[in-house]
């Protein structure tokens, strides 16, 4: 028999004992990842409900014309998504009937984020929203380059809140500011919050990046002011603007990947249109992703995960999550997995 079958051979042994125990390392370090996310998750519910921490009241829902809302909830009001949903429908818009907008967590009455619902099964393919581009905030020309922040759609949405109840985006712009008054991004914290943040983050979990802000970046970038309108148009644009226009409705379809993602998102010369793509459940979040989508671009491949989703959505993302982390150094090694809920 070859020397090298024989497995007693002692250099055989050193090299199986040497690979089990990388292996061994590669688990504990896994495992210590998985017990950081797992904890930076823990701590950043934990500083969300204290920054955002209301008194408790008894959940009042009620439900009409497609719109369930909390009677206690001040970023989304029942009128508003009504008056949205017509103005959109009045405008050659599609807006399906399948649907509902209602609190994204009804039982936790510190939550303010509303999404959208199916109130009955919907089949696959099925439109959802369809909207032509002249109902969209958006640049005068189309943009070549796609960035993050969109100066000039920051602009054209500046134009349409100084024009107020004039403005032919009345009802969306109005939506657009009561929504995100109260939905914060991680740089909208105090002073006292971003620390103890930034103090739990350390110097391995992300977002590792906080101290460079999208406020910067309209600033440095876009030649933006200081004016808290100003700011406040770009960090709504940061947060809703698919692509480089602000689409109505479209912000109601919450983040999730996974098998909880079940839409496509399709743009073409006239407008922009939502479907499904699968079979919807009565009773079932309807999702968008800001990362996993077909159309998501770089940020599918190239390493855009769950802190990046905090902090540019304010958003703690629920399972499955994609975590990313650096090892430092000149080298600048990342590690990326992917963590799933057991189905």
């Amino acid at each position: 028999e070859p020397e090298w079958l024989n497995h007693d051979d002692p250099r055989l042994n050193h090299t199986n004992s040497q690979q089990a125990h990388n292996q061994n390392e590669m688990k504990k370090k896994l495992k210590s990842m998985m017990m950081l996310s797992w904890l930076w998750r823990l701590l950043l519910v934990g500083i969300c409900a204290t920054c955002g921490a209301e008194s408790v009241e008894t959940i009042e829902e009620t439900c009409e014309a497609g719109v369930c809302t909390d009677a206690s909830s001040s970023s989304v009001s029942e009128n508003a998504v009504k008056d949205l949903i017509e103005w959109i429908r009045s405008n050659g818009g599609f807006v399906y009937d399948g649907q509902e907008v209602a609190p994204e967590y009804p039982n936790d009455p510190s939550s303010s984020s509303f999404g959208a619902f199916a109130t009955q099964k919907i089949a696959q393919g099925q439109v959802l929203l369809s909207i032509p581009k002249e109902l969209t905030i958006r640049p005068e020309k189309d943009q070549d380059v796609r960035t993050d922040l969109t100066c000039d759609t920051v602009y054209a949405l500046l134009k349409e809140i100084d024009l107020g109840d004039k403005s032919k985006f009345a009802p969306y712009v109005r939506h657009l500011l009561q929504v995100y008054e109260t939905e914060l991004m991680a740089e909208e914290f105090s002073d006292a919050g971003l620390d103890l943040l930034k103090h739990i983050l350390g110097d391995r979990l992300p977002p590792q990046d906080l101290d460079y802000t999208w406020q910067d970046e309209w600033q440095l970038n876009c030649d933006g002011g200081t004016e808290q309108d100003e700011i406040d148009a770009a960090l709504i644009t940061v947060r809703a603007a698919e692509e480089e226009a602000l689409i109505p409705f479209y912000d109601f379809y919450q983040h999730r990947n996974g098998n909880w993602l079940n839409t496509e998102f399709t743009r073409s010369n006239t407008g922009y249109k939502v479907t499904a793509s699968r079979d919807i459940e009565a009773g079932e979040p309807i999702h968008n992703s800001f990362n996993m989508c077909s159309h998501c671009g770089e940020r599918a491949v190239s390493g855009y995960g769950t802190g990046d989703v905090f902090r540019d959505y304010g958003v703690i993302e629920q399972m499955p999550q994609r975590w990313i982390f650096s090892s430092g150094g000149e080298k600048q090694e990342k590690m990326m997995f992917d963590l799933e809920e057991d189905s």
